[in-house]
Order: C-alpha cells, then structure tokens, then sequence
C-alpha cells in the first residue's frame, strides 16, 4: 500500500490500530454541561454578560468581533437561548472567515499556487458512455475548479465539438463550453486555465481560435508575441489562460496559447522509477522553443512510480518549484472514479485534476483545502515546497494537538441512499462497507446522471427510523494517511434529526498547515450499505475554538434546505519539537 493513499473511514474509531494518531478520550460534556455555567436558566438563557463571558472564555474572542456579535443579537436586555445561537452558521461557523479571507500576493509565480483543477470537465458520468454537456462544466466551475480540461475534435461542417476521444461520448460544441466560462471570470476573479485536448486539423483550429476571441473578449489573456517570460497571479488575474501543446497548433491558435503543455518522455507506470531528467529537458526546450512556460501533465500512475523512486518526493519538489504539473486520473478509470490528490500535493504538483462528476471524498477532500483563500480556488503552497525555500522554511511545523468533541446533530437531513455508486461498496463485511472508497477506487464515483439534474437535488423519503453517526478525518501529510487519522461515534439508534453524541477524539496533526478537517454523516444500516446524510470540510489551520457550527453539505457540495448542522467542541494546542525537513 502506497504510503501516500488517503487515510480512510473504517467505521470504528481508529485509536485501536493507532492509538499515536487518534484516539477517543471517552464522554465530553454534553451541550448543556458546557453552556451551564454561562446561563441564567435551565432553558440555558443568557444574558449580555454571560454571553460575553461565554465568548471570551469558550470561544476565545473578545474585543470588538465579540461586541458586534453582541450587539446584533441581544434586544433591551432579553434574556437569548445560547444554544439556538451557537446554530447560526453566519456568526457561529467553524470555519474562520479571517483565516481563509482571499490574501493575493499578487506579484507570485502560477507555480507557487495549488490551484483547484478538474478532469474531462464536460462529462456529466462516466468516460465512455456519458453525455458532454454545458451543465457539467458550469458546476464545476461553481464548486471553484479554476482548471478545466476540453478535449475538442472536429464536428460538422468545421465546427470543433468538446468530447471523449475514441468513446461513444455524446458530443457538446466547443463554443458553447467558452460561452459558460464568461459567467465564472471577470476582474475580481482568479485566473482561469483552459487545458485543451486538441484533437482537431486546422480549419477547426482556426475555429477554435475565432471562438476564443469572439466569446471572452477582454476577458482572454493574449501572451505578448515573443511569449511571457513569467506568468504571475497578477499579470492575469481575471482572465482565462489557454494551455495547448505548441507542436500541434496552427499560428492563429498558438498565438492564444499561454501556457506550454509538454509530454515529458520516458515516464514509467508502477514500481519506482524516477522521471527521467533528460524528459523533463526536451520537455523544457519544446516550451522554449515556442516561447511559452513549461508545464506538463502525467497520469497517478506516472507519478506514484516516480515518487516511490530514491529521492523521488525532493526531486519532483524540485521541479515544481518552479514548473506546473497537472496530474490526471488512470485510464482505467472509466467509472470517473477519483485519484487521491494527496500525492500530488505533497510533490507539490499544482494541479491533482478530479472527476467532479464523482461527488466522493476525494472531490470533499479537495473542496475543503480550497475553502482557503476566499476560495478563489488557488492556494498558496506552504514555504517549504516554494522555489528558492531557505533551511528554516524547508523545516516541518510543529505537530498540533487536535481535539474534537462531537456533541449534537440539528435537523440532520434525510438519508441519501444508493448516491454512492454501487461499484464502489465491492464487499459485504460491515467493516468493508464503511471503508466507502477502497484504495482502487479512492475517492469513488457518482452517479452518471448530470450534476445539475433534478434527482440530485430532489429530497429522498425519510426512512421511520434513522441511526446516524460521524466520521472525522484529518488528511494533508504522508504520516496522518499512512496512520488513518480518522475517528467515528458510535450510532445513536434511532436518533433521527437531532442526535446527541457527546464523545471527543484527539488527532495529532503532523502538518497542520497543509491538513484537511472532513467531517462526514451517516445513516447505520444492518442490511446493506451505509447511507449518506451530509458533509463538510476545511484547512485546518482556518479552525475556530470553542463550540461550533458544521454546516452540512449534500455530496455534490450544495447546500440542504433547513441548514443542517453539527455542532462540535474544538480545543489545539502546538506541540514543540525540533523542526525536521520533510
């Protein structure tokens, strides 16, 4: 087993198999015993100044985002239920707005970025049956992909049409995908990249290049005729980038393209081997020769091999210091299940390109590290993995001393049974099941119908009794998913909207800046799969102290009606040590 693969719920707290990493500490306070102390009555009403001492004691915050808070909530001294308050997802959200607000260094390289990117972005289900359509590509694009992928063909009378090569895909055409993105760019919004996968001749080249210009307008960035020598976040901040491979574009196309998309040769699938050095040269001189930026694209497979390989992690670093990788999904894919971004990232590949037609963990995963930032959908690397990183920045962060009590459930929404692609539940054991996404399929896959169909949004009948419980999980660093940093409650039978746990987990993060909270709900069945009921995930560095709301999501990242939530206790503490490079 690969020591990068995500560390995966296995249905019962892993504190047995790992008790270093994540351990349960037994009962935490219920709500109420929390609240008690701050409240006038047994309705647990407070009043402005238990509510203020609640704030700064609990939560950690005072000063004028405490009294705003106050303010907008108290009304000539009434006495307010604090629990009803700690429900607000607005004020109460576990997520820290001042931590993930947008920071743009503006005048930083494209490859200081992990930017968040997507494959096949046009299909709406699987790789070789599935429909193209303008629907698929506009929800990923919600969802904050600002890499998208467009392998276009010729169509009729020279129109280039957008579908799977060499599948019986069913087409969309290329112009009205470019009409779409002019909904997702304008001056306030990162930059855009468009990779495509030019399958066509030249007329439709042409074609292509008229679509381009016509549709985005201001809104295309056009490199300088002797190519930009560096592309910074600044320089096209707004604008939608055209990523191509050179040799195969006619001069009306290549003057559009921004970013060199170059194969790097020699590349091996499984084992170890490392990416061959002379690859990457001849894949450098291909982009200079064009007078565009390198940047390449490998499959997992690919990748995985040449980080098994001696040194192989430090030399893809390395590269992607200063060179955007893209990493694709394997082609054996075809159910669009999902690959495991950690290892891409923690090579520091930009670009861990996932299927947002799979509405699975890996997409979770990938959404709560790009909550950062305003989720714009680029994030800044951590200094370690920067070109030119000094000794001190090479250095690992001390470890965090996580602990996360789950309390209650509120108006937890109904089960959503079979969401998950049967394929992907390949066992009958229990333990198997919850063990949702096997590291064959890491990530899973979603239904082939279209993200923006109806039947996804369309609440399922709630079943008489629901057995929820909560799995927690911290990824982000080689040493958490090799040790499963993940825990669960124990199911509340038959506790239906507004369960009550009251357990608390602790989890020692090894790189609490890179790492990823995901907290995931469901419904215990007996008899069959495991049903899910919600999701949510952030950084962990953008955590609140204290009591807070996770708002849940649907899988496919959208929210309930009826704002279902969590609410959970959330305590850190850094552990020193002497920094170690990673």
């Amino acid at each position: 087993r690969s020591p990068f693969q995500l560390a995966l719920p296995m249905g019962k707290c892993q504190s047995r198999s790992c008790p270093r990493r994540s351990s349960s500490s037994g009962c935490a306070d219920s709500l109420p015993e929390i609240l008690r102390p701050y409240t006038a009555d047994t309705e647990l009403r407070v009043d402005v100044e238990g509510l203020r001492q609640f704030l700064k004691l609990e939560q950690g915050e005072d000063g004028e985002r405490a009294e705003a808070w106050i303010a907008e909530r108290s009304s000539d001294g009434a006495l307010m239920r604090l629990d009803l308050l700690l429900l607000d997802e607005a004020a109460n959200a576990i997520l820290d707005a001042q931590a993930a607000a947008r920071e743009d260094p503006r005048d930083r390289a494209l490859s200081d970025y992990f930017i968040s990117a997507s494959h096949n972005t046009y299909l709406s289900g699987n790789q070789l049956t599935s429909s193209a359509s303008v629907e698929a590509l506009s929800h990923a694009l919600r969802m904050g992909v600002r890499v998208i992928e467009l392998d276009v063909s010729d169509g009729a009378k020279g129109s280039p049409i957008v579908k799977h090569g060499g599948t019986m895909t069913r087409p969309v055409l290329f112009s009205d995908c470019v009409a779409a993105l002019l909904e997702h760019v304008d001056e306030e919004t990162a930059p855009l990249i468009v990779t495509l996968g030019n399958g066509c001749g030249p007329e439709a080249q042409r074609e292509i290049a008229r679509s381009l210009r016509g549709i985005l307008g201001e809104r295309l960035f056009v490199p300088p005729p002797d190519g930009p020598s560096e592309l910074t976040f600044e320089a096209v901040a707004g604008r939608v980038l055209v990523r191509d491979k050179p040799s195969r574009c006619v001069p009306e196309l290549l003057a559009l393209v921004s970013i060199a998309n170059v194969r790097i040769a020699g590349t091996q699938k499984g084992g170890s081997s490392p990416v061959p050095e002379d690859g990457w040269r001849k894949a450098r001189l291909a982009a200079a020769a064009a007078g565009r930026p390198p940047s390449s694209s490998i499959d997992e497979e690919e990748l995985l091999a040449a980080a098994a390989a001696a040194n192989g992690v430090a030399a893809l670093r390395a590269l992607t210091a200063s060179e955007l990788l893209r990493v694709y999904p394997s082609g054996k894919r075809v159910g669009s299940t999902n690959l495991d971004p950690l290892p891409t990232w923690r090579c520091g590949g930009q670009m861990a390109a996932l299927n947002y037609q799979a509405h699975d963990r890996a997409v979770w995963i990938n959404q709560g590290k790009f909550a950062a930032n305003g989720g714009c959908g680029w994030v800044l690397k951590p200094p370690r993995l920067l070109c030119g990183a000094s000794a001190a920045a090479a250095l690992a962060p001390a470890p965090l001393l996580l602990r996360v009590s789950v309390l209650s459930g509120h108006d937890l929404p109904p089960p959503e049974p079979g969401l998950i692609e049967r394929s992907l539940m390949r066992s009958t054991s229990r333990s198997s099941r919850r063990s949702l996404f096997a590291s064959e399929g890491s990530g899973g896959g979603g239904r082939p119908d279209s993200p923006g169909s109806p039947n996804r949004c369309k609440p399922p009948a709630r079943k008489s009794a629901v057995d929820p419980f909560v799995v927690i999980e911290v990824t982000g660093a080689a040493a958490d998913a090799a040790d499963k940093c993940s825990a669960r409650t124990q199911t509340v039978s038959g506790g239906g909207e507004n369960p009550e746990w009251g357990e608390t987990f602790e989890f020692e993060v090894a790189e609490p800046d890179v790492a990823v909270l995901l907290f995931t709900v469901w419904d215990e069945d007996v008899l069959s799969a495991d049903d899910f009921m919600g999701q949510y995930a952030l950084p962990v560095r953008c955590l609140r102290r204290g009591v807070r709301c996770v708002p849940l999501r649907r899988a496919d990242g959208t929210p309930h009606e009826g704002a279902p939530c969590l609410l959970v206790r959330v305590e850190s503490e850094s552990q020193k040590q002497e920094g170690k490079a990673i």
